[in-house]
This record gives C-alpha cells, sequence and structure tokens, in this order.
C-alpha cells in the first residue's frame, strides 16, 4: 500500500495510482503536514501528466480521486483550507480535460437516462448556482421523489459528462449549469416545446369548432 508517510513522496509517482491515494488516505484519521505534502506531490504530478497526454481513463481515475479526498473520506472534513483549494483547482482543470473526452454521443445516451433532463431542466438557465435542497424541493414539486443520496448520485453523474458542477457551502453543495450544459438544457427546452406545440393546436383546434 501507498505510504503516505514516506519522506520521499516523489519515488511513488510513476509506480503508484490515484486510487491507492484514496486508499492510503481512508486509512487516516486525520490529514497532518507529512500525509498532506506527500498527497500534494503526487496530485500536483498527476494532474501536470494528465494535462500534457490525452488518457481519459487516467484522467478520469485522478477526478474520482480527487472528489474522493475532498468530499468523501473521514478525513475529508480535516483537509486545510489551502490544501482544499489547490486540489480543487486540479479538479476543475481536469473537468475540463473530462468535458474535451466526453462525445455528443456519450451525452445523448446520458440524457436518455432517467430525471437527467429534469435535473438539468431544474437548475438555472443563466448559469446560477442553486443549492441542492431547492434542487430536491423543485423536482418534489414537479413530482419527483429523491433520497439526498439518489439526487446526489444522479448529480455526480451529470458532473461526471461536463454538464454542471458544484461549489461547496459548508457542509452543503450548490450546483449550476456549465456552459456545455446550458447548451444542451436549452436544446431539450425547445425539444419539449416543440413536443407540447401540436397538442395545444390540437386543444385550439377543437374549442373553435
Amino acid at each position: 500500500m501507498l505510504n503516505l508517510h514516506s519522506l520521499n513522496p516523489e519515488l511513488h509517482i510513476d509506480d503508484s495510482r490515484p486510487q491507492e491515494l484514496v486508499a492510503a488516505a481512508a486509512q487516516l484519521a486525520a490529514w497532518d503536514e507529512r500525509t498532506l505534502a506527500s498527497a500534494d506531490t503526487l496530485l500536483e504530478a498527476w494532474t501536470l501528466r494528465a494535462c500534457m497526454n490525452d488518457d481519459p481513463e487516467g484522467t478520469a481515475d485522478l477526478v474520482i480521486a480527487l472528489r474522493a479526498l475532498l468530499e468523501r473520506l473521514p478525513s475529508s472534513g480535516s483537509v486545510p483550507a489551502a490544501s482544499r483549494h489547490r486540489w480543487q483547482a486540479y479538479l476543475d482543470l481536469l473537468n475540463t480535460r473530462t468535458l474535451r473526452f466526453t462525445g455528443d454521443a456519450e451525452i445523448a445516451v446520458l440524457l436518455q437516462r432517467p430525471h437527467v433532463g429534469e435535473l438539468l431542466g431544474v437548475l438555472p438557465a443563466n448559469g446560477a448556482f442553486l443549492a441542492q435542497g431547492e434542487i430536491k424541493n423543485s423536482l418534489q414539486q414537479q413530482g419527483g421523489q429523491f433520497s439526498d443520496s439518489r439526487l446526489s448520485q444522479i448529480l455526480g453523474q451529470i458532473e461526471d459528462h461536463g454538464l454542471i458542477d458544484h461549489r461547496r457551502r459548508g457542509k452543503y453543495k450548490d450546483w449550476r449549469l456549465t456552459e456545455s450544459g446550458r447548451r444542451f438544457a436549452r436544446t431539450l427546452s425547445e425539444r419539449s416545446s416543440a413536443a407540447v406545440a401540436p397538442s395545444r393546436r390540437r386543444g385550439i383546434d377543437l374549442l373553435a369548432a
């Protein structure tokens, strides 16, 4: 297993993977100066490598690892603000790479999944952030019933395709459409309006008859 207390973390850059970093971090009760330095060394080198090479799989693995380190491990709450901001910057950079690797065909498949279209439609078209709790309330008003974990799972899947991103507000998350997400949300809205228009026209014709 990767040793985050190593005095020479650069030796592990080539022979370790992001999944091993997550596994090692999962064993920590809290981050300290030594383990943070090791993680910083690895994450910086791996992010630089991902940006220099066309490696969709490796980039995706690193994105998943960063999200785990920032949010999903028992030690995530002990990540200092400086490290959190730096790792979030790595994540934002990698997300732009992930979007580049994600083709329209993959996004089309995503949009066919249950509730994805509704979620995109709930988020503000101007790209403003919306709290996850407000997203859940809006969906419930439309008849959708989601547990917090299920909603987080769907939002994470959409984020993996580069259509939305989030910011943390304490222990809560706010979400917004990315530029690509706004484009696809607009297309979905136009299709929905086009499908509704003929039925409205038939109703008007019936009233006029």
